[in-house]
């Protein structure tokens, strides 16, 4: 048990050490997608935590989420999947790659890693709001995105 326990504890510090490998240049759309990822609390239940969604999120992709928390009623809403990684099981993503297209105050920032042995792309679809970088909509490969689904559901 403790060789399991020491091997889970190496591996999770390994992965950590991988994610902080990548370097990328402050306050790009490419940052904030990278802080997303390495958030050890929920960013897409804004209302559990308002102050750190607020970091990450434009503001129409929050009410909407807040609208979505408050028709479920506690229940699972339009949302039914972890965000990050578009599946039901949360895998331990050890290392992935972004690619930035900045359009003035738009960005897209496509996400790659590995789950559960599949490559996935996740692309992030960044705004700028007060000067900061915010996730507007995120979209997969699928052609579903968070606002279609969220909107569906209204």
């Amino acid at each position: 048990m403790k060789t399991l326990l020491l091997s889970l504890g190496l591996f999770l510090g390994l992965s950590n050490m991988i994610l902080q490998a990548e370097e990328v240049a402050p306050g790009t759309p490419d940052a904030l997608i990278h802080q997303l990822y390495k958030a050890e609390e929920a960013v897409f239940g804004p209302a559990d935590n308002k102050e750190l969604s607020a970091k990450f999120l434009a503001g129409t992709l929050m009410q909407l989420l807040i609208l979505d928390a408050k028709r479920s009623a506690g229940e699972v809403g339009a949302i039914d999947f972890d965000v990050l990684t578009y599946s039901q099981d949360i895998p331990a993503i050890a290392k992935f790659a972004t690619k930035s297209e900045i359009m003035g105050e738009t960005a897209k920032v496509k996400t790659s890693f590995e789950n559960h042995g599949e490559r996935m792309v996740i692309t992030y679809h960044c705004t700028k709001e007060a000067g900061q970088w915010r996730i507007a909509d995120v979209s997969y490969e699928d052609g579903n995105s968070l606002v279609k689904l969220l909107k569906s559901a209204e």
